[in-house]
């Protein structure tokens, strides 16, 4: 019997990892109750054959016809239309063919200071009505800046709301984001 994916991951189901729970012991001292430490972790495993990755800014399963948020319905409608044009062009997963296109990381729920996208040569970057996040607007920054003259990021974000989140300078918003994502 194979790992069951839990539903809220199932967008992410080629991807991620079952659960494994580490343990760390170290020889007894005067101090034990710190002598093991135990966490459960679950990885990402990047598997796309032409390093591209889409990522979502709500989860995949949400129906669209369900009642749901504006702002969650506006994402799901980005992201599929992101994917049915990445299908359309000839990059679709066939996970039963072990032929996985593009990664998807669903960053509702995965941790957001644990992503490098750097391992990447094609982000796509799927928005909700909500502006970025400080830590969205350091990864994006890094991601372009990891390119070089022989390895170049391409970065290419669906959603409309960027360009007036994001101007003006202050500690929320800041030009440099705009500029970076819109320009």
């Amino acid at each position: 019997m194979g790992y069951v994916v839990p539903a809220h991951l199932f967008g992410m189901a080629n991807n991620i990892s079952p659960r494994y729970r580490i343990e760390i012991s170290v020889s007894s001292d005067e101090y034990t109750p710190n002598n093991v430490v135990n966490k459960v972790v679950r990885f990402f495993v990047a598997r796309s054959n032409v390093r591209m990755l889409a990522r979502p800014a709500a989860p995949l399963w949400i129906c669209i016809r369900a009642r749901r948020r504006r702002n969650q319905i506006a994402s799901r409608l980005n992201i599929d239309s992101v994917t049915y044009t990445l299908e359309r062009i000839g990059y679709a997963n066939n996970p039963a063919g072990s032929v996985i296109a593009y990664d998807v990381l669903d960053r509702d729920n995965f941790e957001e200071r644990a992503i490098d996208y750097s391992i990447y040569r094609t982000v796509f970057w799927s928005s909700d009505n909500n502006p970025l996040t400080r830590f969205e607007r350091r990864d994006l920054r890094a991601y372009v800046a990891s390119g070089t003259a022989l390895s170049k990021k391409n970065l290419a974000i669906a959603g409309q709301n960027y360009p007036r989140q994001h101007v003006g300078m202050d500690v929320i918003n800041d030009q440099a984001s705009s500029s970076l994502c819109c320009a």
